[in-house]
């Protein structure tokens, strides 16, 4: 099987963003469009790289339908952790189809949708519908009464290709989201066309758990798991695991006015308490040296938080300074020179470095603080136990956390470490 029409429609997404830029045809992509057109495959499990293409590899071949005119499935329901990914994701999938199917009558409708306090909503109503696990869920079961809403959601989800993206987000200190996500999943591969759930950082016992909740519905050849084995074609990663806090490390870089060899910087703290703190300490010392310095996190009020991440579009920016909290962890697609990052569970981590040294022949460098008190803080945050062994994991393996963004098999290898049945078991009793 060719996909050479695939192939083509992917190059002119990818020339819509950056003229210059060309595609990459890594291993994984031709085995996710091989399984998406094969009728026995119910659930795909898909593990590759940050920056490596995942969204664009799913999107392709429903917007090929609108090509064809040839539909197979009605409608993508993407699937992503927090309000801000979403908003991300739902702006690129406009411009996406905007420029590649705007000469296309009755081209595709692309709705947003999460608890907001907006009374229309679409309750998952488009063809290409962006929205949060929590919405995806409560809408699902009926649970959303706010104006007048007609049980259809059940309906638009049969038949319907369903991505569950950047898994790994739905982390908890007790694994409580993880345990009862595989009963979800087990309930939408019976109404869904196909279900795919992907992330760079895709826990092994997390896969064998949604395994063995579709067992009773599912055979063994109607699951595939796909891993990228190509190394992914990104810039080079220099990991330095420090004692320092980050508020000190960044003061450092001020001070000594090394700060540009790391701009465009991202500085990524735990909590939102510790964001502001360091925007309201060093914004305007970072503005005296030139630089733009935005602050980023979960609380900013809707219309604040979409005029913020508008610094994502466009030509990157060498003087800025990017203050935030996890909301960064994935879906942005903005190449960051430095990180200065708290400690956070590994998964996280690996997500967090890969905002870094996106593009070939980058240079990338990463701060982890390991500080006494970012432990203490962190564990507040994720918990002790997860904290505790990641600080071991990042001890033990900086070397490899170069090479972790790049390499699935080595990320996947870092988080089978963090999350063994025996921590497992140890959360989920608490």
């Amino acid at each position: 099987m060719t996909f050479k029409h695939y192939w083509d429609l992917t190059e002119r997404i990818v020339k819509s963003r950056d003229s210059t830029r060309q595609i990459i045809k890594y291993d994984y992509v031709e085995k996710l469009w091989k399984a998406l057109s094969d009728e026995d495959t119910k659930l795909i499990f898909l593990r590759a790289p940050t920056g490596i293409g995942k969204t664009e590899t799913v999107l392709v071949p429903h917007l090929y339908q609108y090509v064809a005119n040839d539909f197979t499935w009605w409608s993508l329901v993407y699937v992503l952790p927090t309000r801000s990914l979403v908003t991300n994701m739902y702006t690129r999938f406009c411009r996406t189809v905007f420029s590649i199917l705007k000469d296309i009558l009755g081209g595709p409708i692309v709705t947003l949708d999460y608890g907001s306090p907006f009374i229309v909503k679409p309750y998952l109503e488009g063809d290409i519908v962006v929205t949060t696990y929590d919405t995806l869920i409560y809408t699902m079961y009926g649970l959303r009464s706010l104006g007048r809403h007609y049980r259809l959601p059940l309906a638009k989800l049969t038949g319907a290709l369903i991505v569950l993206d950047e898994v790994q987000l739905m982390q908890d200190i007790y694994w409580y989201t993880p345990c009862i996500l595989p009963k979800h999943i087990s309930f939408l591969v019976n109404y869904a066309y196909k279900v795919i759930v992907m992330s760079a950082t895709l826990p092994t016992e997390l896969v064998e758990s949604i395994k063995n909740e579709v067992s009773g519905y599912l055979r063994e050849d109607e699951i595939i798991e796909i891993n990228c084995l190509d190394e992914a074609k990104r810039g080079d990663v220099i990991a330095k695991v420090i004692k320092d806090d980050i508020d000190n490390v960044l003061s450092d870089l001020i001070e000594k006015e090394e700060i540009q060899k790391m701009a465009p910087l991202l500085v990524v703290c735990n909590t939102v308490k510790k964001a502001v703190d360091l925007y309201l300490k060093y914004s305007d010392k970072l503005e005296d040296l030139g630089f733009e310095t935005v602050l980023l996190h979960s609380r900013l009020r809707f219309s604040v938080r979409e005029e913020r991440e508008k610094v994502f579009e466009g030509e990157r920016k060498e003087n800025l300074v990017l203050i935030a909290t996890q909301v960064v962890e994935a879906g942005i697609d903005y190449s960051f020179k430095g990180i200065i990052t708290e400690c956070c569970p590994i998964d996280s981590l690996i997500q967090r470095i890969g905002r870094i040294a996106r593009k070939p022949n980058n240079i990338g460098i990463a701060f982890i603080s390991i500080n006494t008190q970012t432990l203490k803080n962190a564990s507040r945050v994720y918990g002790e136990d997860l904290i505790q062994r990641t600080k071991d994991i990042v001890i033990n393996h900086e070397r490899e956390l170069d090479k972790a963004v790049k390499n699935s098999s080595i990320s996947t290898r870092l988080v089978d470490e963090l999350y063994t049945r025996e921590l497992i078991e140890l959360l989920s009793k608490k």
